[in-house]
């Protein structure tokens, strides 16, 4: 009586064991992935921002917008 519960609890996880092991793991991974995805956002956004911030210093140094323009550019991307 002790041992058939006990076979059928082994030949359920020798059975379903794997596919419960792959089920934990992607619910695992998956908060992980999202903050990933937000981590890498953010970084182009940032890179994006830098780039235009460039130009608009470019700009400025080669005398096409003025200084007060830059001001402005600049206070736009980073706000």
């Amino acid at each position: 009586m002790i041992f058939v519960p006990l076979l059928g609890v082994l030949a359920y996880l020798i059975a379903r064991g794997g596919h419960l092991a792959n089920e934990q793991v992607s619910e695992g991974n998956a908060p992980q992935d999202e903050a990933y995805r937000r981590y890498a956002r953010s970084e182009a956004q940032g890179r994006q921002s830098a780039d235009e911030l460039s130009k608009l210093a470019d700009l400025r140094d080669r005398g096409v917008i003025t200084d007060e323009e830059f001001q402005k550019g600049k206070v736009q991307l980073l706000g």
